[in-house]
């Protein structure tokens, strides 16, 4: 059976009907064979639906007149659509009208189709637009021409979308001092999206922290993001996490076999070092005392060994502890009044008293 041929007489039909909807889909499935004519009435159509379906299917078949004519369309949607569809044909002029359409949606499109032709002065003005969607877009379009100061100005965004999307394809430019501050947040919905995005530049003790974390939704993210660099003490633990969504997060991404070996770890002694974060939140502690073993060339994780058992120490907001600590001291660390991290020497180490005492009986 053969599909018959469908008469120019029809389509004529169909394009001049009284119904919107049946002219828009003459123009979608007759594209290729319309005259000039018909593509002209299209083009000028009541219907803004039947204009943008043109615009879509001809996009290199229009004169210039009729570019024209579409970017400066009255609706927005057809606006947008010649934008996207005319963003290589378009003049300076042209570009720049779009690039300040009053329509929210008309400059998104033309920020991200026309990000190569932007002026400098028109990129600043894209990512300080009034409205939060447009600066987002402006930013993911944007990046590699963004200086230190719109950088900076971005990572304060009120729009949290655009405070995301700078983390994550900036992150190389996130300062140290910004990366902790992101990470301590004390929002929590806000601490998963830092280490999400910022998850190349986590050192181990904020791994380590984002794996403690009270949220069991940063915990979550921090296993999905930091899977490969996790210890098998710390695949253990997200294994037997309280929340089902970390241990199903951490069953698909590690192999079995690991997971099974950090297990049978916890069986035979002797038992992994606990971690200590040194905070005021909920399962923190101001404070550590105990006989200093081993301290990180960074300063900012502590191993150590208080009440018969290995511990490692870290500050809840990964700052280095103090240089009067080191290996072989004796003492407490804590919080002070301030929240400044402190060191109070309770004198030599057990196990240098010990050598002191042995030393004497041998003379």
């Amino acid at each position: 059976m053969t599909t018959r041929e469908i008469t120019p007489v029809e389509i004529e039909s169909h394009l001049t009907s009284a119904n919107p909807a049946e002219r828009r889909e003459a123009v979608h499935d007759y594209m290729d064979i319309l005259t000039s004519r018909q593509v002209e009435r299209a083009l000028t159509d009541p219907a803004p639906s039947v204009r943008a379906f043109t615009i879509a299917g001809r996009p290199g078949g229009l004169s210039d007149i009729q570019v024209e004519r579409a970017l400066s369309d009255e609706a927005p949607e057809v606006r947008a659509l010649a934008v996207s569809g005319f963003a290589k044909r378009m003049n300076d002029v042209q570009v720049e009208r779009a690039l300040a359409d009053q329509d929210i949606e008309v400059r998104k499109v033309a920020v991200t189709d026309l990000a190569p032709r932007m002026k400098d002065v028109q990129v600043e003005r894209a990512l300080t637009d009034r409205n939060p969607g447009v600066r987002t877009e402006a930013v993911q379009a944007l990046t590699p021409r963004m200086n230190d100061a719109q950088v900076e100005r971005a990572l304060l965004d009120p729009n949290y979308k655009t405070r995301a999307h700078v983390m994550g394809s900036l992150s190389s430019r996130v300062s140290d001092e910004k990366v902790e501050r992101e990470l301590t947040i004390r929002n929590a919905a806000w601490r998963a999206v830092a280490v999400e995005k910022l998850a190349d530049r986590l050192s181990d003790p904020q791994l380590e922290r984002a794996l403690l974390d009270q949220s069991a939704e940063v915990r979550e993210v921090a296993v999905q993001a930091l899977h490969p660099r996790l210890s098998d003490r710390q695949i253990d633990r997200a294994a037997q996490d309280p929340s089902p969504e970390v241990r199903k997060v951490i069953s698909d991404l590690v192999p079995a076999s690991r997971v099974r070996t950090a297990v049978s770890m916890t069986m035979t002694p002797p038992p992994p070092s606990t971690t200590i974060v040194i905070g005021t939140e909920p399962q923190q502690s101001r404070t550590f005392t105990g006989e200093i073993q081993g301290i990180s060339e960074t300063r900012k994780t502590l191993s150590a060994r208080a009440m018969g058992k290995d511990v490692s120490v870290i500050d809840a907001r990964g700052r280095p502890f103090p240089p009067e600590i080191q290996p072989g001291t004796y003492g407490k660390v804590m919080l002070d009044r301030t929240g400044n991290l402190t060191f109070e020497g309770k004198g030599l180490a057990k196990s240098q008293q010990r050598a002191l005492q042995a030393a004497r009986g041998l003379q």
